[in-house]
C-alpha cells in the first residue's frame, strides 16, 4: 500500500470512520496538484465571461499590484499561474501551466472598453429618502449563544453579565436598520439571531480538518492518537465557525440580491483568560476594503479565482467610497484613534480616513458585490466595557461619570449616516 495511503486507512481508523464514509472521502491532493481551500467549491470560471474587454492590460496591473496583491511576493506567486501579455492573461490551475482555466482578453485602449453595469443601481432623488432604490445587507458578525465560547468570542468579569460579539453586533444592526429603511433602503440580513446559517457542525467536518493536515504538510502519524484528537477538534470547529459559516452567508446574500453589504463587529485586544480579562485604555477604529492578499492565499486556486472576480466586477471604487463615509461617521461619533498595525503584512493602508485598511477576509472575499468590513470598539477597553455592559437603552444614562446614550444607538446611527452621506455625495 503507498504511504500516503496507508497514513490516511490509520487516520480513519483513528477518526473511528466507517468503511463506507471512508470510500466517500478522496485522498487529499498530493502537493504538485491544484487545490482549494478547505470547504471552497470549484470555482466557475465561466462566471468571469462578462468582464471580457471591460478593462486594458495597464489598468488591469495597476490594480493588481495597488491593491489586490501589492506585496511584491504575492504578485509573484499570483503571476505563477498565470500567462500575460498586452492582449490577454490566461489563468491556470498549476503552476507547470498545462490546465488552462480562462482567457481573459484586455481592451486594446480605453475607448474600446465594453461598458460594464452600474455597481450600484441610480440614487433616489428624495432628499428625505437617499437609500432608495438601494438594498442594503446587515451583516452581524459571529455566531453567538451557545457557540460564543467555542469561537472564543466570549468572556465574563466577575457576575457581569457576559460579553459575546455576536449579541453585541446583532444589537448595533438592530440599531442602524430603522435608520437606513428611514431613509428609504431595503434592509435584508445574512444572520437575524444567535443561531448558526449553515446547517453543518463541528462533527460533519473532521475529514475536511483532515485533510487541512494533509494540506498543511502534516501526517497523522506525527501524533498519538490523543493528541490527534484534540487537534482535529480544534481544526473541525474552526471549520465550522470562521469557514462553513461564512460560505452559508454567502450563499444567502446571493439569493438576497443586496445592493452592498455591511459586516458589523467589535474590536477587542487580546484577553488572555476569558474567566479574567486583560483590559486596555482605549478602544481604537479599523474599517476594511477587500484587499491585500497574502502569497500563500495565493497557492490556493479558489482565492485566485476570487481575487479575479473582484477585480473585474471594479467593486473596489464603490467600496473605498463608502468605507470613507462610514470612517468619517464613525470619527464623528466616537472621536476614537485609527488602529495602527506595524509589521503585519496582512493588512495594507489605503484611502484617505486613516481608519481604512485593505484586507483578505473570507467575508469581504466571497459575499457578492460592495462590502465593507466595521471593526466597533474594543470589548476590552476601558472606554467601550461598561457601555456595553449597560446593554441597549433609549435616551441617556449615567456611566462612569458621564451621561450618554447608548453605544449600540451610537453604532447604528453612525453606519446609517455613513450610508447616507455617501449617497448624497455620489447623487451630486
Amino acid at each position: 500500500m503507498p504511504a500516503r495511503a496507508l497514513t490516511w486507512a490509520l487516520a480513519v481508523l483513528w477518526l473511528g470512520l466507517s468503511p463506507l464514509q471512508a470510500q466517500r472521502e478522496p485522498l487529499p491532493p498530493s502537493a504538485t496538484e491544484g487545490h482549494l481551500t478547505p470547504l471552497a467549491p470549484i470555482p466557475d470560471w465561466t462566471l468571469l465571461e462578462p468582464y471580457q474587454l471591460t478593462l486594458t492590460r495597464q489598468e488591469f496591473t495597476d490594480r493588481l499590484v495597488h491593491l489586490y496583491a501589492a506585496d511584491p511576493a504575492s504578485a509573484a506567486i499570483f503571476n505563477r499561474y498565470a500567462s500575460i501579455d498586452d492582449d490577454q492573461a490566461v489563468f491556470y490551475a498549476d503552476e507547470s501551466r498545462m490546465v488552462p482555466r480562462f482567457h481573459l482578453h484586455f481592451a486594446p485602449t480605453a475607448d474600446d472598453k465594453r461598458p460594464l453595469a452600474s455597481i450600484l443601481p441610480p440614487l433616489a432623488t428624495d432628499p428625505a429618502h437617499p437609500l432608495a432604490n438601494l438594498t442594503i445587507c446587515l451583516d452581524p458578525g459571529h455566531i453567538g449563544g451557545d457557540w460564543a465560547k467555542m469561537e472564543e468570542r466570549f468572556f465574563q468579569v466577575g457576575n457581569d453579565d457576559p460579553i459575546l460579539e455576536a449579541r453585541l453586533t446583532l444589537l448595533a444592526c438592530h440599531r442602524a436598520a430603522p435608520l437606513l429603511e428611514a431613509a428609504g433602503a431595503k434592509v435584508v440580513w445574512a444572520k437575524e439571531d444567535e443561531t448558526p446559517v449553515t446547517p453543518l457542525r463541528p462533527a460533519d467536518l473532521r475529514s475536511a480538518a483532515l485533510k487541512a493536515f494533509f494540506e498543511a504538510g502534516l501526517s497523522p502519524t506525527q501524533f498519538p492518537p490523543a493528541l490527534l484528537e484534540e487537534k482535529l477538534r480544534v481544526e473541525s470547529e474552526k471549520l465550522f465557525y470562521r469557514t462553513a459559516e461564512i460560505e452559508a452567508r454567502a450563499d444567502r446574500i446571493e439569493k438576497l440580491k443586496p445592493d452592498l453589504t455591511l459586516c458589523v463587529h467589535f474590536n477587542a485586544a487580546a484577553w488572555g483568560d476569558p474567566a479574567s480579562p486583560t483590559f486596555i485604555p482605549q478602544s481604537r477604529i479599523v474599517v476594511f476594503v477587500h484587499g491585500q492578499y497574502m502569497p500563500d492565499e495565493l497557492l490556493y486556486e479558489d482565492e485566485r479565482y476570487d481575487l479575479l472576480r473582484k477585480l473585474l466586477s471594479q467593486t473596489a471604487p464603490t467600496e473605498l467610497a463608502l468605507a470613507e463615509k462610514i470612517s468619517q461617521s464613525l470619527e464623528d461619533e466616537w472621536h476614537l484613534p485609527p488602529e495602527k498595525y506595524t509589521d503585519w503584512p496582512a493588512v495594507k493602508k489605503t484611502g484617505v480616513h486613516p481608519y481604512i485598511y485593505a484586507r483578505n477576509l473570507l467575508a469581504n472575499r466571497i459575499y457578492p458585490g460592495p462590502v465593507v468590513f466595521v471593526e466597533g470598539p474594543y470589548m476590552n477597553a476601558d472606554d467601550a466595557y461598561p457601555r456595553l455592559e449597560a446593554g441597549d437603552y433609549d435616551g441617556q444614562r449615567l456611566i462612569a461619570g458621564k451621561m450618554v446614550r447608548s453605544i449600540f444607538a451610537e453604532y447604528g446611527e453612525a453606519l446609517a449616516n455613513g450610508l447616507i452621506a455617501y449617497a448624497k455625495q455620489a447623487k451630486n
